[in-house]
């Protein structure tokens, strides 16, 4: 299983000085967010997952007037031509135009960059149209797991329908924000992305790879934990560290 480590911004200072090899690392960033200086390494990385971004440009955009998603998606689709990007995922907006606008966005940005998307199951596309994707595309992925479209626990019994659905029809399947430990060893995606790793500066942990699992340790000074640690770069840096060990384990023996 690949696991893809996203928000490379908070630790751009250790991939400058060499601290992190690109071509060590799967990495997933999204189009909206992706900074100047990560776009030299896009070629660069062992594997890479490009996020269309499409909610954290929807946000941004409404604050202005109406959201242009035709100019999104052609911008988006340029981008992926012109860094040669071979594995993204589509403008699974959903809820917000109906699956249909979702499909002419698809084929819109296809045709432009004339790379297949990854498409995204929701809930409300049903069981024929995840049957339908693993049909027509070599790599699908599910998505409503961070935003809890589905109750995780009742999601978690879907998944080995969805996983063996798409391995009998010869294609990938990623779990979209799925980092639960356990769950990665019982549900065999074939790959899964996540932020968790950046939890030391939000929520002052330090995390240790410790024999295919990640052990989270509290930051606590007399008795009380802290919200925040004090040098929280550094600890981004670790706790990156800490779960590359995670990923190349993921990689060799899930």
């Amino acid at each position: 299983m690949r696991v893809y480590l996203a928000a490379l911004g908070n630790v751009k200072r250790e991939f400058e000085q060499g601290k992190f090899k690109p071509e060590d690392i799967y990495v997933l960033e999204s189009f909206y967010s992706l900074a100047d200086w990560q776009k030299p390494l896009l070629r660069r990385f062992k594997g890479f997952l490009l996020d269309s971004g499409a909610f954290t440009f929807m946000n941004a955009a409404q604050k202005h007037g109406s959201v242009d998603w035709l100019s999104y998606a052609d911008q988006y689709a340029d981008f992926i031509k012109e860094y040669g990007i071979r594995q993204y995922f589509e403008l699974d907006i959903d809820a917000l135009k109906g699956i249909k606008y979702v499909e002419m966005l698809r084929s819109r940005i296809e045709a432009r960059c004339g790379v297949q998307a990854i498409p995204v199951w929701h809930k409300g596309r049903g069981k024929d149209y995840f049957i339908g994707m693993c049909r027509d595309y070599p790599y699908v992925s599910l998505g409503g797991i961070v935003t809890k479209e589905i109750d995780r626990s009742k999601y978690e019994q879907l998944f080995p329908w969805f996983i063996a659905t798409a391995h009998r029809s010869g294609c990938k399947i990623h779990g979209l924000g799925y980092t639960n430990l356990d769950g990665m060893k019982r549900f065999r995606f074939d790959s899964v992305d996540s932020t968790t790793w950046t939890m030391s500066g939000r929520f002052g942990q330090l995390m240790q790879y410790d024999r295919g699992t990640i052990i989270k340790h509290n930051s606590v000074v007399g008795g009380v934990k802290l919200r925040k640690i004090i040098d929280p770069r550094s600890s981004y840096a670790h706790n990156f560290g800490e779960w590359l060990k995670f990923q190349k384990y993921a990689d060799n023996n899930l």
